[in-house]
C-alpha cells in the first residue's frame, strides 16, 4: 500500500480504512506523509490511545496541558500532527527530528495547495507549530518553532511590493510612527 501512488491510496473504501488505521497504529504500515496529510482518519486519537503509541500520545498531551494549551488544540495537535509523525516514522516520541516535522509540514502545505484550500493550510500550520512547541519543551526538538505570523519589521509587511510604492509605504509608516502607538502602526502597515 505504501508503495502505491497517492491517487491509488486515496481510493481506499470506507470499509477498508479502519483496518488500515489498525495496521498503521500497530506499526505494520507507513503509508507516507502525503496520505496522512490528505486523509482525515475518524477516531484516530481514540484508537491511538489503545495502541502501542498510547504512552507517547499521553506524554505529549500531558506536556501540552502543562503548557496551558486548550483541550481542543491539544486534541487536534495530537491527532493531526503527533500521531501521524509516530505512524510514519515508526520511532518513539523522543526520537522525532526537526526533519520529520518539516516533512509532515510540507505534506500539509502540498495537500492544501492541491485542494486549493488556504484555510486548511493555515489550520494545519498552527497545529504543527503547537506540536513543535510542545516537542521543544519536552526536549525532543532542539529549537522552538518560528512564529509563522512574524514578519521582520515594517519591511516584512511590504516585502512583495515593488518600488517605488514600497518606499512610499515605508516612508509613510516611519512618519506615522512619530505620533502613533506601535500597535496602531502595525495596523496601519
Amino acid at each position: 500500500f505504501a508503495a502505491e501512488p497517492l491517487t491509488t491510496q486515496l481510493r481506499l473504501t470506507a470499509a477498508q480504512r479502519p483496518f488500515l488505521t489498525y495496521l498503521m497504529l500497530h506499526g505494520h504500515c507507513r503509508p507516507g506523509f502525503g496520505y496522512l496529510a490528505h486523509r482525515k482518519i475518524g477516531g484516530l486519537l481514540a484508537a491511538a490511545g489503545r495502541s502501542p503509541l498510547a504512552d507517547d500520545v499521553a506524554r505529549f498531551t500531558a506536556a501540552a496541558t502543562d503548557l496551558d494549551y486548550s483541550g481542543h488544540v491539544i486534541k487536534r495537535a495530537a491527532e493531526r500532527v503527533v500521531v501521524r509523525l509516530l505512524i510514519q516514522t515508526g520511532r518513539p516520541l523522543g526520537a522525532l527530528t526537526p526533519a520529520d516535522v518539516e516533512e509532515l509540514t510540507a505534506a500539509f502545505r502540498s495537500c492544501a495547495e492541491a485542494k486549493g484550500n488556504a484555510s486548511s493550510w493555515a489550520n494545519d500550520r498552527g497545529l504543527v507549530a503547537a506540536a513543535h512547541r510542545v516537542l521543544f519543551h519536552l526536549g525532543v526538538l532542539p529549537r522552538p518553532p518560528a512564529d509563522p505570523r512574524r514578519r521582520p519589521g515594517l519591511g516584512g509587511h511590504y516585502s512583495g511590493v515593488a518600488e517605488p510604492l514600497r518606499g512610499l509605504l515605508l516612508g509613510y509608516c516611519a512618519q506615522a510612527a512619530a505620533t502613533r502607538a506601535p500597535a496602531t502602526l502595525k495596523a496601519i502597515a
